[in-house]
């Protein structure tokens, strides 16, 4: 489909071609079509006389597999000459050269205004989307998709039905089981309006929540895996919510009970969007992976068989409303972490 659009849009530059023996060499010029200041791609064909096609290929990408978008424009800016002269009724001897060049609308277009070019035909296409109303899927297709799914094949077709008819694709239906399993463990389902009738009522609400805090060493170890990536993660800001950690521990201990600092709640509830940055830190971020090393490295000597590993959100086991992000964790035989 590509191109015929390629052909019609002017993207062909120039179309020639020689006769060796009984097969024709046809040779392209074609236009990037989203690069138009790199070379123009080459494409060629071997057609034999009764237009058999036995060879094509293309120095783009996918030219590599020796057919693509830019050999079919060649082929239809070839069909293009033909049509024109078959319909003109001239005979090859009429025209100085036959092999007429397709339109170049991209050269005279190429510097105009958007409102000024002219685009050509407008093309109506109709594009399929999971929103659309007629997009129900029936029994059968259901059933497929979820054979694919059972067999672990995450194909294409299950995004683009995830939500459809009680239909989840693989890895939305993952997510799905970790948030119900850890929903105990994220505190950004704690949110209730009705806490916040009296300061009181507030204190006396928080006071049973941390009694009655979840705590499985399990669970922990998992969430400490799920955010292994710590900020590429999108679980460690998930799990950070509403604990106090490393960077925020000294502004905890010195904000005052009776006046918190609204903007260190914010912090602490919102990690995301209340993310501390300075070049400082955006230095230590970048080059944290060459100081691990150059640790690692300088005491390797002092211990047995030591070893460095990544680390996720570390969630204290007797506290688990405190937590750390360690750079890195090292473990060797004569002493523990």
């Amino acid at each position: 489909m590509d191109a015929i659009f390629y052909y019609k849009n002017g993207w062909v530059k120039s179309v020639s071609g020689k006769k060796i023996q009984d097969i024709f060499v046809v040779h392209g010029i074609v236009r990037h079509s989203f690069a138009l200041n790199e070379k123009p791609l080459t494409p060629w064909i071997l057609i034999n006389e009764s237009g058999k096609i036995l060879a094509a290929h293309c120095n783009c990408a996918i030219g590599l597999l020796e057919a693509c978008s830019h050999v079919g424009a060649t082929l239809f800016a070839l069909e293009g000459i033909r049509t024109s002269i078959i319909e003109k009724k001239m005979s090859v001897t009429d025209l100085p050269a036959y092999w007429k060049k397709p339109p170049e609308s991209i050269n005279v277009n190429l510097y105009k205004k958007v409102r000024d070019i002219d685009f050509g035909r407008q093309i109506q296409r109709d594009y399929f989307t999971s929103n659309s109303s007629s997009s129900n899927i029936d029994n059968r297709c259901r059933n497929l998709l979820n054979t694919l799914q059972n067999d672990g094949l995450n194909v294409v077709a299950s995004s683009l039905f995830c939500g459809e008819e009680n239909f989840r694709c693989s890895e939305c239906s993952y997510e799905d089981g970790l948030r119900d399993e850890l929903k105990d463990y994220n505190y950004q389902l704690l949110y209730d309006p009705s806490n916040i009738n009296s300061i009181a009522d507030l204190k006396a609400r928080a006071s049973e929540f941390v009694r009655n805090l979840p705590k499985e060493p399990i669970i922990l170890k998992r969430i400490n895996t799920l955010t292994i990536d710590q900020s590429n993660s999108k679980w460690w800001n998930i799990f950070r919510s509403g604990r106090i950690t490393a960077s925020n521990l000294k502004d905890v201990c010195c904000t005052r009970l009776e006046r918190p600092s609204v903007s260190l709640i914010k912090k602490i509830c919102y990690p995301s969007v209340k993310a501390f940055s300075t070049a400082a830190t955006r230095y230590g971020k970048k080059n944290e992976d060459k100081a691990v090393d150059q640790l690692f490295q300088s005491v390797k000597h002092l211990h047995e068989n030591l070893r460095k590993s990544k680390s996720g959100l570390v969630i204290d086991n007797e506290f688990p409303f405190l937590g750390a992000s360690p750079d890195a964790v090292f473990l060797c035989d004569c002493l523990v972490r």
